[in-house]
């Protein structure tokens, strides 16, 4: 038996560190929704979602096709376009209650929120919701900004909207330097916009904002100051901020570059990520008017900020589509557009219109849907999880030959059972998918805290063995359920034998998923034939082999698991260039070393919840 299971760890470790075969790279699949029905397209536009259909409203351009260095005038919009589905045609449904553009749209509910913005004349407090039914156009009156706001950033939290910077005026020298918030679920008449603590750093317009968990991302933005001569300039700010409602600001890792401008908010991309589509990284910004049509166009570069690890990767590129004759002819060609919301359409991310060089506009419409490449195995994968599964199951059938047809050999093993297997049995028992799963994400996103929710088992472990177990061996019972019946009645045996049950049943639909979840992300088989395949297996050789099988098992898979998790730790010390030193080091200074909370807050996993 020491032979097998040590050919068993062997394979178990090759099966832990095979890798499978590469994905492909791209993180966003691209393509072109309809146009909107205009030559020009607009900058400035508000963008949301009513009721399933895209709406994009209002904007400016250069209806001539001129730019501001030719003398043309910018004309704002008060259309407001529809479309029905990603394969419909855009239609106008309605008007704004006034031309504008340059504000915050963000969706609530079936609802495109429209705050702040400017026009011709100036820049506007005005906030309202506007929604689409039936084809036809509604707007509701929210409580107007304290002071007129243009060129700012929003996002929505639950049910509030944030607002960052802007304007004030078109003649603004400066930011205003403002986080406002508004609670859209509060009763109309007590509504109102909330100062909150200004972001510690620079003022600045045109910045990206984003979401998840509840927090406030704020990253970039132009930061306007005069030179020596009293003209405005524009900084072009790589910097980055979180804001946590009722905690405050902190200051996160910069940017790799500027993205000014770049389509707000960041798109939220599963538990960690925020993606920022192009951007201004300002390195032709005092060209422009040299340029002219000559003018490449701004970055196409889709960053992602890991809001775990705190830090910036380069996830993908924008669809561009670049032809020889795109000075000449914007719209014949596809560029990445800034001064335009991003909106969430049935989970992919929508740009819509836009500038794509200084002055041009255009009409084309981009949408990103997420990619989730199926997981691709080789031959050699293949064949060690066959392996794998086929020894598990000789396990049971070669336990289940020599076991007896009685309660004692099924449930107790016939007292054969070596001491050592049956604890590290029990230590295996206590591994799940829980454990190896779900409490290292938990570490890897915060820190040690649940560790002594785990190091309990430890605590408990000397009672049970000194207190507990020679009593109940003494009375050569088969399972605590029988003694209940010893003791008190068939009644309570059955009643503590059900809860048991009831508990384990609504346990193992997550112990079950999540190694279920993984398999399938790294095999491609479906999760359904993965929940039923290891459903399967492991009642199998359970049933057959009884206790005995059970314990051999969890031997096998304690060397595999905790042989594992070693190698783990060292290849992800050797992928740094620091080795342990650095892994530990960069642990300690994001403090993922703290063991518990002392504080009295239920809602948190403090030292006396957990």
């Amino acid at each position: 038996m020491k032979q097998f299971l040590v050919i068993v760890l062997m394979l178990g470790m090759l099966m832990k560190t095979t890798k499978a075969q590469e994905q492909s790279a791209s993180y966003l699949d691209w393509k072109l929704l309809p146009s909107l029905p205009d030559s020009f397209g607009f900058a400035g536009a508000f963008a949301g979602v009513s009721h399933d259909a895209l709406l994009v409203a209002g904007g400016a351009n250069f209806p001539d096709g001129g730019a501001p260095w030719t003398g043309s005038a910018k004309v704002w919009y008060d259309k407001v376009f529809a479309l029905d589905k990603p394969g419909g045609q855009w239609k106008e449904v309605g008007k704004l209650p006034m031309p504008l553009g340059y504000g915050v749209s963000l969706t609530w509910k079936d609802a495109m929120v429209c705050v702040g913005g400017s026009d011709a004349g100036g820049h506007h407090a005005e906030a309202f919701l506007v929604k689409y039914k039936d084809g036809k156009i509604e707007t509701d009156g929210l409580p107007s900004l304290p002071h007129p706001l243009a060129n700012g950033s929003g996002v929505l939290i639950g049910n509030t909207v944030y607002l960052i910077g802007g304007t004030e005026t078109p003649q603004s020298a400066e930011a205003a330097n403002i986080c406002w918030s508004l609670d859209l679920s509060a009763p109309k008449a007590q509504q109102k916009w909330i100062v909150n603590e200004p972001c510690p750093g620079p003022s600045r317009i045109l910045s990206v904002t984003g979401t998840l968990n509840g927090e406030l991302y704020v990253f970039s933005g132009g930061h306007l100051y005069k030179d020596n001569n009293g003209n405005v300039k524009r900084e072009y700010l790589r910097d980055a901020w979180k804001f946590i409602p009722g905690k405050g600001w902190q200051q996160l890792a910069d940017l790799p570059e500027p993205v000014v401008a770049a389509p707000s908010p960041a798109f939220a991309s599963g538990q960690s990520h925020l993606l920022i589509a192009g951007g201004d990284h300002g390195k032709l910004a005092d060209k422009n008017a040299e340029l002219k049509d000559d003018h490449p166009g701004f970055s196409d570069i889709v960053w992602s900020y890991n809001t775990i690890t705190n830090t910036w990767a380069q996830a993908d590129t924008v669809l561009t589509e670049k032809k020889p004759t795109a000075a000449a002819d914007p719209n014949g060609s596809t560029w990445a557009p800034v001064t335009t919301p991003a909106v969430v359409w049935n989970g992919s991310l929508v740009l819509p219109s836009g500038e794509v060089r200084p002055a041009v506009r255009t009409p084309k419409v981009l949408m990103a849907t997420p990619v989730h490449p199926p997981g691709k195995f080789s031959w050699i994968d293949w064949g060690v999880v066959a392996i794998y599964f086929m020894l598990v199951i000789g396990i049971s059938i070669f336990v289940s030959r020599k076991m007896e047809s009685n309660t004692s050999d099924f449930f107790l093993g016939g007292g054969k059972i070596p001491w050592w297997a049956a604890g590290l049995s029990i230590f295996g028992s206590k591994l799940s998918a829980l454990t190896f799963i779900a409490i290292p994400a938990k570490a890897y996103a915060t820190d040690w805290v649940y560790l002594l929710n785990n190091l309990m088992i430890v605590a408990v472990a000397p009672i049970v063995v000194y207190f507990y177990l020679p009593y109940f061996r003494k009375l050569k019972l088969t399972s605590v359920y029988e003694y209940l019946q010893v003791r008190f009645s068939p009644a309570v045996k059955i009643t503590g034998s059900l809860t048991f049950v009831i508990f384990q049943i609504s346990r193992l639909g997550i112990v079950i998923y999540l190694p279920a979840l993984v398999l399938s992300a790294v095999t491609g088989i479906n999760i359904f034939v993965c929940i039923i395949g290891v459903s399967l297996i492991t009642t199998a050789y359970s049933v057959a082999g009884g206790i005995e099988a059970v314990v051999w098992t969890e031997v096998m898979q304690v060397g595999v698991l905790l042989g594992g998790a070693f190698c783990c730790l060292v290849f992800i010390a050797n992928s740094l260039d620091g080795g342990f030193t650095q892994l530990f080091s960069e642990a300690a200074s994001e403090n993922k070393f703290r063991l518990a909370i002392l504080d009295s807050d239920i809602t948190q996993p403090v030292l006396w919840v957990v």
